[in-house]
């Protein structure tokens, strides 16, 4: 075996870790920033995707707060939202296994292999909580536009 093989090997072994950027696009009439006190919202929606997104990507706390709420993950989805997820698979290409779900379970083994291919910087579960860092940046970046 060849140097340049076995570090083909290690590559594949070790992909890398990348972290999410959130970024929001908003629409404007008018081609100027809005005032201060006009953004905050805008400056707090940010965040609270942020926060969210982070709580998805944690699967004991996402699985925590549908326990709370005593949602059954197993129950089937009604055919006017199997009729939306179908028009939402076709129209952004998404993988046969989110396309095929029927119920709240099969969404989570899709977004769980979804964030996989992602390759994110995710912490280890066995880290305490204080120590955890986010796989989604601390930088959240608006947008405007015309």
């Amino acid at each position: 075996m060849d140097s340049t093989s076995g570090s083909e090997t290690s590559e594949l072994s070790h992909p890398p870790q990348y972290t999410l950027c959130l970024l929001d696009n908003k629409s404007r009439s008018l081609p100027c920033i809005p005032a201060e006190c006009d953004r905050i919202s805008s400056h707090l929606q940010l965040m609270l995707y942020k926060r969210l997104l982070e709580n998805l990507l944690k699967p004991s706390s996402f699985l925590q707060t549908l326990q709370k709420y005593s949602v059954n993950i197993h129950t089937s989805f009604s055919l006017k939202f199997l009729q939306a997820q179908e028009l939402l698979c076709v129209s952004n290409d998404l993988s046969e296994v989110t396309c095929n779900a029927m119920c709240l379970a099969d969404l989570i083994i899709a977004f769980n292999d979804a964030i996989s291919e992602l390759y994110l910087l995710l912490p280890h579960p066995q880290e305490s909580s204080s120590t955890l860092s986010s796989p989604v940046e601390n930088e959240l970046t608006l947008v405007y536009q015309t």
